[in-house]
């Protein structure tokens, strides 16, 4: 019978201890510094023998960011004889880096910056141009992985 008895208890003191071990979880959880508004895989013109072509995108969104980043990568197999390749970057936020940027060469960086926000919503135009100017070799430009994050 003692046995029985300490059978009946154990799960009594399961039910305690289950009871007993749940509390309030008082532990913070950080926020992430910035959001991410947009992101985007790619924009690319690709071309061969001769002609021009562009390829643009227009993200524009209302926010509460005074400041906004955007990064991409540029990739482009330009040579400067047969072709040249070009990136405008156009918005409404006060940046501190080219609007314009001509490529003669064979390019794969990183491109980053912060922009101020000075007017809502948030207007920003990423466009990718290429001239080809004869050839059997193909050329391309790319912006790839698109983002742009609150700060």
């Amino acid at each position: 019978m003692h046995i029985k008895s300490a059978l009946s208890v154990i799960p009594v003191i399961f039910t305690a201890l289950l009871i007993f071990s749940c509390s309030d979880n008082n532990t913070t959880t950080n926020q992430p510094t910035s959001d991410v508004l947009f992101t985007m895989d790619s924009i690319s013109v690709w071309l061969s023998g001769s002609g021009s072509g562009n390829n643009s995108y227009t993200f524009q969104q209302a926010t509460t960011a005074g400041r906004v980043k955007v990064e991409y990568t540029v990739q482009t197999n330009v040579d400067s004889v047969n072709s040249m390749a070009w990136v405008k970057d156009s918005s409404n936020g006060s940046i501190p880096h080219v609007v314009e940027q001509q490529y003669y060469w064979n390019v794969d960086s990183l491109v980053s910056y912060t922009m101020d926000i000075p007017a809502q919503p948030i207007h920003l135009r990423l466009e990718a141009r290429l001239n080809v100017y004869g050839g059997s070799f193909s050329y391309y430009i790319r912006l790839k992985n698109i983002k742009v994050t609150k700060q």
